[in-house]
């Protein structure tokens, strides 16, 4: 019997960890400089890999304190880091209703600075025969129109439509899919987005979703695999499925780097650094076998 655990295809945080030896960020180089001892900045999960590369690249070393300038963090963690002003810059997703909720009654403003489209892909079991699916199709699935994937050209199997539990970024983002539409207790709910990849690795007519980014770089599983939406790849400019991503924080922080660094990343140089950032090494990536195009 195979271990499960065999197939999971992980990355440890610690090897993104900026100016860290040995650490497999794309070493890329700006003239633009950071000598901030005292900036506190998280990114959610997903996109830790990315705004480590962009640390590294506009850090100077000597002032990078590793746990302090930058960390990964859950996504309801790091808004609640930003509204208790724990930390100067969030780097996310958008808010979920709750999250937008707690902010507007923290009597802040706040600042959504969008850095760049990320998208969200659609995950199966690797034994679904199915390998493009319509937008239209996936809101069938999760309001029950859709119960077999046989409607589909898949086997003749009950469909399991999963989903992670209130504020988790791509919960967020899949909720603006399904144009608003509450998702009801039909399906099963996960908390993490290894248990819920994990989920679809068991059960052939298990449907899910995750950050593009995360499932690339930080966690997947050798039983699941992302699928074509409308014909296009995930990776495809016309893949439908797209959300920004921001660089957070509260109006009145009086860190003028907070500034500096924003302006750096909307010019020009900054654009071109993370589009190179988001291409950071891995151990796996989607031409490995278990990211079939």
């Amino acid at each position: 019997m195979i271990d499960k655990r065999d197939l999971v295809i992980k990355t440890d945080v610690r090897r993104f960890i900026p100016f860290r030896e040995g650490n497999v960020l794309k070493k890329l180089t700006c003239d633009f400089k950071v000598r901030d001892r005292t900036l506190r900045m998280r990114a959610t999960s997903g996109f830790y890999p990315l705004f480590a590369t962009i640390t590294e690249c506009i850090f100077d070393s000597s002032c990078y304190k590793n746990g302090f300038t930058l960390y990964k963090v859950a996504t309801n963690d790091g808004f609640h880091l930003l509204i208790n002003n724990e930390i100067d810059i969030l780097f996310s997703s958008g808010p979920s209703e709750n999250q937008k909720k707690a902010m507007n009654e923290s009597g802040a403003e706040y600042v959504f600075v969008p850095l760049l489209k990320e998208p969200l892909a659609i995950i199966l079991n690797r034994a679904n025969p199915v390998s493009n699916i319509s937008v239209e199709a996936i809101r069938d699935l999760y309001f029950g129109d859709i119960e077999n994937w046989k409607s589909l050209g898949g086997n003749d199997l009950k469909v399991k439509t999963y989903q992670l539990t209130d504020g988790n970024g791509s919960q967020t983002c899949f909720s603006h899919l399904v144009k608003g539409n509450k998702l009801d207790d039909s399906h099963i709910e996960v908390e993490t987005m290894p248990g819920i990849i994990d989920d679809a690795a068991d059960y052939e007519g298990a449907i899910c979703y995750a950050f593009w980014s995360y499932y690339t770089k930080m966690y997947a599983h050798a039983n699941t695999k992302m699928v074509r939406v409308n014909g296009c790849k995930v990776t495809d400019s016309a893949y439908p499925i797209n959300h920004e991503v921001y660089m957070i924080f509260k109006k009145d922080n009086p860190n003028k780097e907070i500034e500096r660094i924003r302006d750096f990343l909307i010019s020009e140089e900054g654009v071109s650094l993370i589009r190179k950032a988001n291409m950071v090494q891995r151990d796996y990536g989607e031409e490995n076998e278990a990211f079939p195009s």
